[in-house]
């Protein structure tokens, strides 16, 4: 009866993952010899990652990014794939979110791109940092519409989206290169990187080798501002290889 009612104690606080990890150890041999100290601190610690890995999956799902799933143990860093693990892991460590640097990865279609750039913000996630997801195409046309819209109060829609990239620690552009931009959404593109200087760190996808970007963009004064200002302190990853033990999706973009 005892147990129960401590058992029903924690449920009523919404103390889950401690009553059924308190209801597991309860049953194994030896638990009446056990301390109090280390039964609590097992149960606590069961509620601790519970409440972590909730928090997590919230962070996970606000952030949009494209391979939820993805985890720096899926990685193959396979020789032939010239992935550095002591670098890739480096970096998956995110001194470079503390430090505002940027991290790239370029390559063909099917190499892995998304994946490896999901590893490394899921592992910002974990480290408490925010982050928020976006297709180049998708916020240069969501940077259109809300300029579009008509000012409600004292901000417009226009504002309070850059205020909102302004704030999340890592912003994800995928897919940079993939089609032409025209001189206004150059404009734009250079007006979301100015505003992620000394506010924040990006993580971007590009099929286009780096040293392709300033052809890429033409010769105007944004394209030159959006190349240096992301290549300027960037970690780059250059892929050239698919992926030979990474999971399906890792693959798929």
């Amino acid at each position: 009866m005892r147990l129960k009612r401590f058992v029903q104690m924690m449920l009523d606080l919404r103390l889950d993952a401690m009553a059924t990890t308190y209801q597991a150890i309860s049953k194994t041999p030896g638990f009446t010899d056990r301390t109090v100290e280390s039964v609590l601190e097992e149960i606590v610690k069961a509620q601790w990652d519970t409440a972590q890995q909730r928090r997590l999956d919230r962070e996970l799902n606000k952030s949009n990014i494209p391979c939820t799933t993805a985890h720096i143990q899926t990685i193959d860093f396979d020789l032939s794939r010239k992935l550095n693990r002591d670098y890739f892991v480096r970096i998956s460590s995110c001194e470079w979110v503390a430090s505002q640097n940027n991290v790239i990865f370029t390559g063909p279609s099917r190499v892995g791109k998304k994946w490896l750039a999901s590893v490394i913000v899921r592992e910002a996630l974990i480290m408490g940092y925010s982050a928020l997801c976006y297709s180049v195409s998708d916020l240069l046309e969501t940077f259109m519409l809300k300029r579009q819209q008509p000012i409600k109060g004292t901000k417009s829609e226009l504002m309070k989206f850059r205020q909102t990239l302004q704030k999340v620690d890592v912003l994800m552009l995928i897919g940079l290169g993939q089609s032409g931009l025209t001189q206004a959404q150059c404009e734009d593109l250079d007006l979301v990187i100015r505003l992620r200087q000394q506010h924040g760190a990006m993580i971007v996808t590009s099929p286009l080798k780096t040293k392709s970007w300033y052809k890429y963009f033409g010769n105007t004064p944004a394209s030159d501002a959006i190349c240096s200002n992301l290549l300027e302190n960037a970690h780059c990853f250059e892929l050239t290889l698919p992926a030979k033990n990474e999971p399906e999706e890792a693959v798929n973009e």
